[in-house]
């Protein structure tokens, strides 16, 4: 798929496509209609391309012209989806999509991050973590900034299977360890 995206220059709007499916099956009724193996395949592709276009509709309203949608091909969405289908792979698309997202991220040159922190942040202190972080990495960062106030104070940065943790938690934390040992 992404090989097929990559040639045909539809690489994000792909990606978006595949986040989509990704969060619609975790509606359960659209879960419980893709398990039922009653109903028949052509069905829950009709299903899914349905949903598909609704959601084209509103994501392609202010998208400039390369990131819509509808740049992948009709005939591309449905051939991927019958090809699950006919595998019984539908339930699978958000793994899917988290394979896709890596290779996406892989081939750009991007990188996620979650910042979370005990309060918000400002605009200029957000500002101030992505382009640390930035010079860090060395890559185009995808931030998105949570509030967590357990850890107190201080920060956590949560990239790939990482944590750096600055938080005033983790320092207790560790304190403690070493006062008992």
């Amino acid at each position: 798929m992404f090989t097929l995206a990559s040639r045909s220059i539809v690489i994000e709007p792909t990606l978006v496509w595949l986040e989509f499916l990704s969060e619609s099956i975790k509606n359960p009724e659209v879960k419980a209609t893709l398990a039922n193996n009653l109903i028949p395949a052509t069905d829950k592709i009709h299903l899914l391309l349905q949903l598909t276009l609704a959601y084209e509709k509103k994501y392609n309203f202010d998208k400039p012209k390369q990131q819509q949608l509808t740049n992948i091909p009709e005939a591309t969405k449905r051939r991927f989806l019958e090809l699950l289908a006919n595998n019984n792979a539908l339930l699978l698309l958000s793994d899917i999509y988290q394979h896709y997202d890596h290779l996406f991220l892989l081939s750009s040159n991007k990188m996620r991050i979650t910042v979370v922190s005990a309060l918000e942040l400002s605009v200029s202190e957000q500002q101030a973590i992505i382009s640390r972080l930035h010079k860090k990495f060395n890559k185009q960062l995808f931030a998105t900034f949570e509030l967590d106030a357990t850890i107190i104070s201080g920060l956590q940065i949560k990239y790939q299977d990482q944590i750096i943790d600055y938080s005033l938690k983790n320092s207790l934390s560790q304190l403690r360890n070493l006062l008992i040992s």
